[in-house]
């Protein structure tokens, strides 16, 4: 039995039938997630608010044999892309999605289930599909790239960009035995190693993400729970739940879980969040019956995760443009600064709680971050504008050799008389 018919065949009972959406707010640090009913052929996006622990609907529109599976924040760190699989599982589409529902086409007809999706920092998101093989979609123009074929027996479950420890990603195998990969070392030529293989905790693997803040990647398992990972291919238990299927790691080092709403499991009807320095959950929030009565959660997404992003590519002469966007109320005119480094550790925990996920014994960060790089860093430093929208540039000498392969991290603070507003989330671009 495959695991598309073990999912739908779980899901029975009548579907909840759901308005339309309106438009609303989607607060800094809400939960977004994805849902579906193969009894009413329908996929739905939905906001939780932790604080009121309410769910409200954003769509309910991927209607008639579309159904919405992998949720994340888009790279202007307002929208949100979403994947929609549809005609009976044979092709997915990619769609931005405004906090209040409105929906837009990226990249459609990818030939089979999307399963996972990462932003890379050359303005291309790198998507898996369960047999339809690895792609790399263009986030501007929605150009699909083919960069490993559909498998002849692997089931692709999920994508993690790494980019550190001779990883640039890791790619999850579905209903991996031993000795086969349970996770794969991948670059954009294709499959190149293996990380780890299939063990008792890596089983049937869902999800996948990685952890700046430890450096290490987190699996979560359908049958055994979540899983974490060294890019030396160490395996640990962290969580003995089974139906896991969404993980979110953040830059504080917090660790966000979802379970399915319909088959009975250990995380029914069930956010999470667990500290991952001492791995105990945080807060625990059950989701609201209504409106979830006979839908199955998938994907998982923080809203305003993505406050920062790096669009163009970084080849000599040429210049990586560096965009943040906060949602937190306090960064309307705030101060920023913005540094770069050649790794994401050792970071710093900052006064307010969050990490700075940038290497701050590098010189280049020390540089950087005191402005004193004419000419090659502009604009890092300065003030956002009302909308918590500032923008600085990287400067690639003319004189550097092109195509290096060396990972440059990037990463900001938010601050005003206050103290720290936010610290932003660590992205990249490859020299």
């Amino acid at each position: 039995m495959t695991y598309r018919t073990r999912l739908l065949g779980a899901l029975t009972g009548v579907a909840l039938l759901v308005g339309a959406s309106t438009a609303q707010t989607i607060n800094d640090g809400d939960i977004v997630y994805s849902g579906i009913s193969s009894t009413a052929q329908q996929g739905a996006l939905w906001r939780f608010d932790p604080l009121t622990q309410t769910v409200t609907t954003i769509t309910t529109q991927f209607a008639a044999n579309n159904h919405l599976y992998q949720v994340d924040m888009a790279a202007d760190n307002t929208q949100l892309l979403v994947s929609q699989t549809r005609d009976t599982l044979l092709f997915s589409d990619l769609y931005h999605v405004q906090p209040n529902g409105a929906a837009a086409a990226v990249a459609q007809n990818i030939p089979e289930w999307i399963t996972g999706m990462d932003l890379d920092g050359d303005d291309h998101w790198i998507v898996t599909t369960d047999i339809g093989g690895i792609f790399q979609v263009n986030r501007v123009s929605g150009q699909v790239t083919t960069l490993v074929p559909a498998p002849a027996v692997d089931d692709y479950e999920g994508i993690a960009i790494v980019r550190e420890g001779g990883i640039k990603y890791a790619v999850a195998n579905l209903f991996a035995t031993a000795p086969s990969p349970a996770v794969y070392n991948m670059d954009r030529t294709g499959l190149i190693g293996t990380i780890v293989p299939a063990g008792p905790n890596l089983i049937d693997i869902y999800d996948i993400n990685f952890g700046a803040p430890t450096g290490h990647l987190f699996a979560s398992d359908y049958t055994v729970g979540v899983s974490q990972v060294t890019l030396g291919g160490a395996v640990s238990s962290l969580v003995p739940f089974d139906d896991v299927e969404g993980v979110r790691v953040l830059p504080d080092n917090t660790m966000y879980l979802i379970g399915n709403a319909t088959v009975a499991s250990n995380l029914e009807n069930t956010i999470q969040r667990w500290d991952l320095t001492t791995n105990i959950p945080i807060n625990t929030w059950q989701i609201p019956q209504t409106p979830l009565t006979n839908w199955f959660t998938y994907g998982i997404a923080v809203y305003g995760s993505r406050a920062l992003t790096c669009t163009g590519l970084a080849q000599p002469g040429g210049s990586v443009q560096v965009a943040v966007k906060s949602h937190r109320a306090a960064a309307a005119n705030a101060n920023y600064q913005l540094a770069i480094a050649n790794g994401r550790r050792p970071g710093v925990k900052l006064p307010n709680g969050e990490w700075l996920m940038l290497n701050v014994t590098d010189p280049l960060f020390v540089l950087s971050a005191n402005n004193l790089l004419p000419g090659i860093t502009t604009g890092f430093s300065g003030t956002l504008d009302g909308t918590g929208r500032g923008a600085g540039t990287v400067n690639i000498p003319a004189s550097l050799p092109a195509n290096l392969g060396i990972t440059i991290f990037v990463a900001g603070v938010i601050y005003n008389g206050g103290g720290v507003v936010q610290v932003t989330n660590t992205h990249w671009f490859e020299l």
